[in-house]
C-alpha cells in the first residue's frame, strides 16, 4: 500500500527546514541571543515566513546554562539570558515552528521541529546531532494491515 504525503504538507515541511537554515545561520559565535533572534526574524520576515524560534544550550540532561535565542512566548527578545554571548564547542536545541496553508485540508498549519546542533569546530559552522526532519515518519493504524486486529480477534 502506497500513501502519498499531500503536497501542501511537504510544502510546509519544507517551509520549516528553511526556518531551520535561517536560524542556524544566524548563530554566529560571540553575538546575543537576542541579537540572533532580531537577525533572525528579520530574514524569516523578508523571505515571508510566519512561526516562532527557541533556541537553547543543551548538555547531557536537557536545558543547561548559556544564551537564549527566543523563547515561545518572547519573540522580542529574552531578558537577561538573551543578553548572553552564544559559545562555541557546544550543543543547542533548535526548536521552531513554522505556519504554511495547506490547501488539502483549507487551513494554516504548524509545522514543529526541534533538532539539535553542536559547533562543528574545523568547518566553522552548526551541524546536526542527528540530522533533521526532511520528510515524514508515517505511523500506520489499520489493525489489519498489521495483523493486530486480526491477533486480538483470536484472544477473544
Amino acid at each position: 500500500m502506497t500513501i502519498t504525503i499531500p503536497s501542501g504538507l511537504q510544502a510546509g515541511l519544507k517551509k520549516a527546514n528553511c526556518l531551520q537554515d535561517i536560524v542556524r545561520s544566524n548563530m554566529i559565535i560571540g553575538k546575543t541571543g537576542n541579537s540572533i533572534l532580531a537577525t533572525t526574524l528579520k530574514q524569516m520576515y523578508s523571505e515571508e515566513i510566519k512561526g516562532s524560534v527557541y533556541s537553547h544550550p543543551i548538555e547531557d540532561w536537557g536545558h543547561s546554562a548559556g544564551t537564549l535565542i527566543g523563547m515561545t512566548n518572547l519573540q522580542r527578545g529574552v531578558p537577561i539570558l538573551g543578553d548572553l554571548p552564544l559559545l562555541g564547542e557546544s550543543y543547542n536545541s533548535v526548536e521552531l515552528y513554522a505556519e504554511h496553508f495547506v490547501p488539502e485540508r483549507n487551513e494554516t498549519l504548524r509545522f514543529y521541529l526541534e533538532e539539535d546542533v553542536y559547533w562543528g569546530g574545523e568547518n566553522g559552522t552548526w551541524e546536526w546531532v542527528w540530522g533533521r526532519q526532511e520528510e515524514f515518519h508515517l505511523i500506520r493504524s489499520d489493525g489489519e494491515e498489521s495483523g493486530v486486529r486480526s491477533r486480538v480477534q483470536e484472544l477473544k
